[in-house]
């Protein structure tokens, strides 16, 4: 099957189920099912100022709609080399310019 037989197949398929897909909804949906898990996550990693801490922060507070405040503590922690707050800020900035899901396809 070429590639434009899949895409004919695929984008009806998708709007009737959801394909895992990537979606401007997926985010809030999962915020919304999970506020509670991220919640606590964030408050487990408490007020400490340390690099490991502040990315987890940032990551908790990315996953509950925060924005501003994940950013500072991200950006905090990847100045301090942390590797896993480059993906989180990376995360970040990737869904700040979607308009619609056609952005990631």
């Amino acid at each position: 099957m070429d590639a434009r037989a899949t895409a004919g197949l695929v984008e009806p398929l998708g709007r009737l189920f959801f394909l895992g897909r990537s979606s401007r909804f997926v985010p809030a949906r999962a915020a919304v099912l999970r506020e509670a898990e991220f919640a606590a996550g964030l408050k487990a990693a408490g007020k400490a100022k340390t690099p490991a801490a502040r990315a987890a922060r940032g990551r908790f507070l990315r996953l509950l709609g925060r924005l501003e405040e994940a950013r500072a503590e991200l950006d905090a922690a990847a100045a301090a080399g942390r590797a896993d707050a480059l993906a989180f800020r990376w995360e970040l900035s990737a869904a700040e310019g979607r308009r619609a899901p056609e952005d990631l396809e």
